[in-house]
């Protein structure tokens, strides 16, 4: 049996990424899920998880999710970035208290025995030591201090100068904690290789699970309107806003210069008042989230990925590659990814080059087919879930036969 499930398009690429490790462990262990997500994002009956889990803890929705965006805290005002810089060694990305999960996580810690805990991001991490467990896996999935640094090279202008230099200090203390965190946990899950050299000499204890990506029927170009141009995310994700408007305003116009007609389509949940401006009905689209997506990538002749901000791999790559879409991205957007550039995906990060790229391919309908056909090969070669599903396993086994979690209070 396959370890993947589809799930509603409107499902984040954070959370596909949590559904399907669970989904491929739960055929190979019994599995206890514990999550604020799952209340939100797969309540319905006959969702597969149900049957595939041994049991399912749905803590209340009141409890926010842990996918939260890694430069959140560049939002937040001067007073509370300076009060968590001083009560506590912790960076505020962990160090959120949340008690009723809290609760959930001490009962089930009492009345059961588990073999391994894997923890999504490090929050809740940091409960599931308070609740008492040891055997700990934590999934990073993203280096939250390079995209912190990423966030603030390109707005440090927007802050005031003592906000921006507490944002800084806050940087260097997220990037201190992840540091430290081979030495708080005995396993420490990241998607790319680059993520796992962040760690140094402590890198013994960091294994690569890669993100990975449903193995949709491959696009027959038959449908595609040669003047569309995609992009696909959730948009409450600040690092895709920030793609979106980069395209818009630095890219686009060239576009439009070089092909006349051209139609840039957005489509992700979430959006915000400054994307769904954007929408003319004509040149710019915002969709909003869809049911199925499907018809949208059928119709785009080209997919871009003008990403300059965020860390660790990007789903919505694979995704589209997964379709056998022609794909335009920046070096950020594919970082980690074990694609070609000019092979399976083209590279620009200047805005020009960036343009022309997709111009020729919007020109070129043989381009864009070799493109696509090339990508989704090697994407459904190295990203397949199931081959994301047999690393988690190795890890949990390692996990398992550990004594203990092996880590002191660093």
């Amino acid at each position: 049996m396959s370890p993947w499930h589809p799930w509603p398009a409107t499902t984040s690429g954070a959370h596909q990424r949590i559904f399907q490790l669970v989904a491929g462990l739960a055929q190979r262990h019994r599995v206890t899920l514990v999550t604020p997500l799952y209340a939100g994002e797969a309540d319905a009956p006959d969702d597969p998880l149900i049957d595939l889990c041994t049991r399912v803890v749905r803590v209340p929705d009141s409890v926010p999710g842990s996918a939260a965006a890694p430069a959140s805290d560049t939002q937040r005002s001067a007073a509370h970035t300076l009060k968590g810089l001083l009560v506590s060694p912790l960076p505020s990305s962990a160090r959120r208290r949340y008690e009723m999960l809290l609760r959930v996580l001490r009962q089930l810690r009492r009345t059961c025995r588990f073999d391994a805990v894997w923890v999504e991001r490090t929050f809740t991490a940091e409960l599931v030591r308070q609740a008492g467990f040891d055997r700990i896996i934590v999934d990073v999935d993203d280096i939250a201090s390079i995209a912190m640094k990423r966030h603030l090279t390109h707005y440090a202008d927007t802050h005031p100068r003592i906000e921006r230099l507490m944002l800084m200090a806050e940087r260097l203390k997220v990037s201190s904690y992840e540091r430290r965190l081979p030495r708080r946990y005995a396993h420490l899950i990241v998607c790319k290789d680059a993520d796992r050299k962040f760690f140094g000499n402590h890198a013994s204890c960091v294994h690569v699970v890669p993100n990975g990506a449903t193995p949709y029927p491959a696009s027959d170009g038959r449908g595609e309107d040669r003047a569309t141009i995609l992009f696909v995310g959730n948009l409450a994700h600040f690092p895709n806003v920030d793609a979106v408007g980069f395209f818009w305003s630095a890219i686009m116009p060239e576009i439009e210069r070089l092909h006349a007609g051209a139609r840039f389509v957005v489509a992700g949940r979430s959006v915000p008042p400054a994307l769904q401006a954007l929408h003319d009905g004509q040149s710019c689209i915002v969709t909003g989230p869809v049911p199925d997506l499907a018809p949208i990538y059928a119709t785009a002749s080209l997919v871009v990925v003008p990403m300059r901000l965020g860390s660790g791999t990007r789903i919505k790559v694979l995704e589209a590659l997964a379709r056998g879409k022609a794909m335009v991205s920046t070096s950020i957007g594919i970082e980690g990814l074990d694609l070609r550039p000019g092979v399976d995906v083209v590279v620009a990060d200047e805005p020009a080059a960036f343009a022309q790229a997709c111009t020729r391919l919007l020109g070129d309908r043989e381009a864009r087919r070799q493109l696509g056909r090339t990508a989704r090969v090697r994407m459904l070669d190295r990203y397949g879930w199931d081959t994301v599903a047999e690393a988690a396993d190795r890890v949990v086994h390692l996990a398992a036969r550990s004594s203990g979690n092996g880590r002191g209070p660093a």
